[in-house]
């Protein structure tokens, strides 16, 4: 899912790449976001993207 949420960009064309709902996709890095202590993904204006710590 965290793939697809980066290689799409934004939440609905990751959701609609996995064939999943945009909430399942936007629930499922909780616990990998808590066990790195990243937030892992960042809101633009209209995109998501890496944070600096996942782009590294």
């Amino acid at each position: 899912m965290f793939d697809a949420a980066l290689r799409e960009q934004i939440v609905v064309g990751a959701a609609d790449a996995l064939a999943t709902s945009q909430r399942a996709l936007s629930h499922a890095p909780r616990r990998l976001r808590h066990a790195l202590k990243d937030h892992l993904l960042q809101r633009t204006a209209a995109m998501i993207g890496p944070t600096a710590t996942t782009a590294a």
